[in-house]
């Protein structure tokens, strides 16, 4: 068990980094709608009842939309000693990653890293401290093609829903209301009986670095389609006695990890508008590059 920064579920290399933020300032540049196909997946016969293969077959059924409104948030308690942490994104995305618009949040501070990408091309902007000290003088948005965002070891995009895959760790599945259901969850299971191209990012969506196993359990809400559109992790890890020693943790301390997910506007169209002000390639901003890890082609 030691302290940690958050890691960060869509924008992996964003969250961690902002200092300072100001209000969110507006953009009035043009207006790309994007237009959502609508969903053709049946809605479940029995909402009121669910099994683990139920939970699982909403993984897909929500991964099968075009488009949401989607909010992360990640939050971190590590007792007296080792302090607290909490950030979010949000903001709509197009789930094949041809368009969205996300801004950050950490600690309360709002805005601190904002991303949009459409047509095939991305723009990093905000107002946190580390953000503006990296883009030049004057500049309020650095922009690289949206395909180097997307290869860059810094970036996972949020449209793959990876963090849905907890639910194939899901166990003593308990209803709890129309289509909402209470569960624990085995984080190896988990990892193990998903697509093999999601295990790695699935497995740090909620690390424990202490000797005990953590307790992980989960809540789920499902829409008449019984797509997901609501997701509660919250992982607790007591310490050893000899961690409590070696960290000096106070009676009482625990680790606690927190993912919450909401999602909004399933296969609505989604407006992006196109950022306004004044605009730089990446190459001419390299210590943004170097801030949101992506490697500029």
């Amino acid at each position: 068990m030691s302290p940690r920064r958050l890691p960060a579920l869509a924008l992996v290399a964003l969250l961690p980094l902002v200092a300072g933020c100001s209000d969110d300032d507006s953009s009035d540049g043009t207006t790309t709608t994007v237009a959502a196909g609508g969903s053709t997946t049946a809605a479940r016969d029995d909402p009121g009842d669910a099994t683990k293969d139920d939970l699982v077959a909403a993984i897909e059924r929500t991964r099968r939309s075009k488009s949401m409104e989607v909010t992360l948030r990640l939050a971190f308690d590590g007792g007296s000693t080792l302090g607290s942490q909490a950030a979010s994104i949000a903001g709509p995305i197009v789930l094949d990653g041809s368009a969205m618009e996300l801004t950050s949040e950490v600690d309360g501070q709002a805005g601190a890293i904002r991303l949009v990408v459409l047509d095939g091309q991305a723009w990093v902007g905000g107002e946190g401290e580390e953000m503006q000290g990296a883009l030049p003088d004057g500049v309020d948005w650095a922009t690289l093609p949206a395909e180097d965002l997307f290869a860059s070891p810094g970036f996972t995009n949020p449209g793959d829903l990876t963090f849905l895959y907890l639910l194939n760790g899901a166990q003593d599945i308990e209803a709890t209301g129309e289509g909402s259901y209470r569960f624990g969850i085995d984080l190896e299971e988990a990892v193990r009986s998903s697509p093999a191209d999601v295990q790695e990012e699935l497995a740090g969506t909620l690390t424990f670095s202490g000797a005990a196993d953590p307790e992980i359990t989960g809540e789920v809400q499902l829409d008449d389609e019984g797509r997901i559109v609501a997701l509660d992790v919250v992982g607790v890890q007591t310490p050893t006695a000899d961690e409590r020693e070696q960290l000096d943790l106070a009676e009482g301390d625990e680790l606690t990890i927190e993912l919450h997910v909401a999602v909004e506007a399933i296969d609505e169209p989604v407006e992006i508008a196109e950022p306004d002000g004044e605009i730089v390639d990446i190459a001419d901003a390299p210590e943004v590059a170097t801030l949101i890890g992506v490697i500029a082609g």
